[in-house]
């Protein structure tokens, strides 16, 4: 479903949201986000997506922006609808806790674009919108400027919070693997190398960059691996896995055949991205999880990548040595008597590892 407001279009629905993948991919390539936006329709159907309502907005330019447009949009979001039984429920929010795809444009409109968002979405009925962003700029030109903004955007008409974190974003990788490993912490280092020869001269340990696993083999390997997750879960990682550009799966086998760890992401332009590692419950003594990163740390350098994006997390002795970026959580509320129960019973409402929910619940955020 389109909507066109003023110098918006919101569009509403999985299927007419790709049909605007390739304007999001060419305001990437123009924004120094290349590849944010190459797998859409992957982050449209995750098991959490899918809960939800997917909204995107397309922002026109002002007559003061002198920046390209594609299609004659100058920027974008991607928003989130909380839904029940498929009604939403007014209450919008971005997935992406990194902020690198939930905004794509210029930087320095990226927070007009979110105030942007709000105006628009308010006029449609949102109650609640929270959207995270990348900056890279100065104090001065985003995070300072975004209060003035929003006082001239909402007129008394909704609250809101401004939080900034240094998010570790990912592992740069340089030319070599000693000059890489040069940058991590000396004990992380030393057991990068240690379970690496370990697991080799005890398990007979192989790495497999290009894994051939079907449904059924991967099934196996989740009901055996530590933090295995529900098979409807893992059956809908695999079928997200054929909705990658460019999907990429290794692994590490035993002497006997065994899988000991699988590693499931994608390949972007000079960037590697990891999603999900599995690795056997039953032999935590080998520490596989940091041997099977040390294999990719040395795979991504030997094919040419320059980052190691880490989705699903990772040591925080490893995360250390990430290189860190400035993320802004926006959060808006609309001043009715739906957000402040929304708020007051935050925490009943979202579930207890929710990101929003913890926001909204917090006793001293101002």
């Amino acid at each position: 479903m389109r909507d066109l407001l003023g110098r918006s279009l919101v569009v509403r629905g999985r299927e007419a949201i790709l049909a605007y993948a390739t304007v999001l991919e060419e305001l990437c390539r123009l924004n120094d986000q290349l590849g944010e936006a190459d797998n859409l329709g992957h982050f449209l159907t995750t098991p959490a997506a899918l809960r939800k309502k997917p909204c995107l907005v397309l922002l026109k330019p002002e007559p003061q922006d002198a920046c390209p447009t594609v299609q004659g949009f100058v920027g974008a979001l991607l928003l989130f609808e909380y839904a029940v039984y498929g009604v939403g429920l007014k209450i919008y929010a971005s997935s992406d806790f990194s902020g690198r795809r939930n905004v794509l444009g210029p930087e320095q409109l990226r927070a007009r674009f979110c105030i942007e968002a709000w105006s628009v979405l308010r006029r449609r009925g949102a109650h609640i919108v929270f959207v995270d962003f990348q900056v890279c700029g100065s104090r001065d030109t985003t995070s300072l400027a975004i209060p003035g903004m929003l006082r001239k955007a909402t007129r008394g008409r909704a609250q809101w919070a401004l939080l900034e974190s240094i998010f570790p974003m990912y592992l740069r990788l340089l030319p070599t693997v000693d000059a890489t490993l040069a940058g991590i912490g000396q004990k992380t280092r030393a057991n990068l190398r240690y379970y690496k020869r370990r697991a080799e001269r005890e398990l007979g340990c192989c790495f497999v960059p290009q894994a051939e696993l079907d449904l059924e083999e991967y099934l196996a390997f989740n009901r055996v691996a530590a933090f295995s997750v529900p098979e409807a879960v893992a059956a809908a990682r695999y079928a997200a896995l054929q909705t990658l550009k460019s999907p990429w799966v290794c692994g590490l086998r035993s002497s006997d055949g065994r899988w000991l760890s699988i590693v499931t992401g994608w390949k972007r332009h000079t960037a590697l991205e990891i999603e999900w590692q599995m690795n056997r419950a039953d032999l935590p003594r080998y520490s596989l999880a940091t041997v099977m990163r040390s294999y990719v740390i040395e795979h991504a350098i030997a094919e040419g990548f320059e980052r190691l994006y880490i989705e699903g997390g990772t040591q925080q002795a490893l995360q250390n040595s990430f290189e860190r970026e400035r993320v802004l959580e926006l959060t808006v509320l609309r001043r009715s008597l739906y957000a402040r129960l929304v708020q007051r019973f935050a925490r009943q409402f979202f579930p207890a590892d929710n990101h929003l929910g913890r926001i909204l619940g917090s006793t001293d955020l101002q």
